[in-house]
């Protein structure tokens, strides 16, 4: 790209784009195929890459991984044939994303660190921190030992409060409370600080913080409280053009959140809604078995559960356990367990409900949600007066 004012235009929309995700997510098309579009009009530069990973992410969103991955693939080889491209922090952790979708997500999570080294190298603290939060985020979605975790968010944390950056130490935060309260433990998450700040005014953070608070409160069995904050979900539901890996773990728990709400209320639109969820994640098992089997198997447990089809529902909870063992998820062999020691516990098995409840408890210890397994023993212990 010889033209220096399209060099600058590509520039200005690189940003936009960046902005438009905060605030106007349903506009990033228009920027990113006018990036795309000058690049094949006025041929290469720096931002080019950039432009070719989010019309990946975007192809991704409409449901084409396969093309997406194909354009993010672009985008990183450009970049590592160029390291000298000031934005290759960015369009590695773009690309990154996409990757989650069709990659083993536990060998793919690292590159959001290399992500946020090119970003560092090229002076770019904000996009630096942007790429710690979504590692810290998406290696916890892999089954990241949580003590492990917990070193690399006390890392991120001293590095967005070093650099000032605490919009994304606001996300940051709120990984961290969810950790607190899976380990049973206390570190970080300072209180009344700027990124607090941030978070009540920031829709975006206030999205995050829902999704979380969703997740937190249905592992934690509080049925009030997670019907409470699925309204809230709901009602700050985004639409937005950039696929996130974080947006399938989300489409997970909101489908498994649902069929247990539509368990305890029979009402139906809440059955229709995690079907849909269901369909999604059948869709991306399609691009990626090892990481998005086991939920979909999950989810179809339920499905299956709330129907009544009670022999599915067993052998579906089985193949839930064995994928999510074999594809390294420790966090979703745990969660599959339980919630087929809850299925059981509705049939009258208590013995055989004992029995997956207990497996649970020890995949959440090897995890390191020590207090997730402490609430779970009192439910065993409860379960074993009935036996006894």
């Amino acid at each position: 790209m010889e033209n220096s004012v399209k060099k600058i235009t590509m520039l200005f929309l690189a940003r936009l784009h960046h902005c438009l995700f905060l605030i106007n997510p349903a506009k990033q098309p228009i920027v990113t195929t006018k990036m795309v579009e000058l690049t094949l009009s006025h041929g290469m530069c720096e931002t080019s890459p950039l432009a070719f990973a989010l019309f990946g992410s975007m192809l991704g969103k409409l449901d084409n991984i396969e093309k997406g991955y194909q354009y993010t693939k672009l985008a990183k080889q450009l970049v590592d044939e160029n390291t000298f491209y000031e934005s290759s922090g960015v369009v590695i952790a773009a690309a990154t994303q996409l990757f989650c979708y069709v990659e083993p997500v536990q060998a793919v999570v690292p590159l959001f660190i290399e992500a946020c080294e090119r970003s560092m190298a090229a002076g770019d603290a904000a996009s630096a921190c942007v790429s710690m939060m979504y590692y810290c985020n998406e290696a916890y979605i892999s089954g990241l030992v949580l003590a492990k975790l917990e070193e690399k968010c006390s890392e991120a944390r001293q590095l967005m409060k070093q650099l000032g950056h605490f919009a994304a130490l606001s996300h940051l935060v709120i990984i961290e409370r969810h950790l607190q309260s899976l380990m049973g433990s206390s570190w970080g998450g300072d209180h009344h600080s700027p990124e607090e700040e941030i978070e009540e005014a920031n829709p975006h953070v206030i999205f995050y913080s829902l999704v979380y608070s969703l997740y937190n409160n249905f592992v934690f069995r509080k049925y009030c409280n997670t019907k409470s904050v699925l309204l809230q979900f709901l009602a700050h539901n985004r639409v937005d053009w950039t696929l996130m890996f974080g947006q399938s773990e989300c489409t997970f728990i909101f489908g498994l959140t649902l069929f247990w709400i539509f368990r305890e209320s029979k009402e139906q639109h809440w059955k229709d809604a995690a079907v849909e969820a269901k369909e999604a994640m059948h869709g991306w098992t399609k691009s990626s078995k090892w990481n998005f089997e086991h939920k979909f198997f999950l989810l179809d447990a339920e499905d299956n559960f709330c129907d009544g089809n009670f022999a599915q529902a067993k052998m579906l909870y089985e193949m839930a356990i064995k994928s999510a063992k074999e594809h390294k998820f420790v966090n979703g062999e745990a969660l599959a367990c339980e919630l087929a020691g809850y299925f059981y516990l509705e049939l009258g098995e208590k013995t055989r409900a004992k029995e997956y409840l207990v497996k649970a408890h020890e995949r959440y210890v090897m995890w390191g949600a020590l207090g997730k397994a402490a609430t779970l023993n009192q439910e065993i212990e409860r379960v074993s007066i009935f036996i006894n």
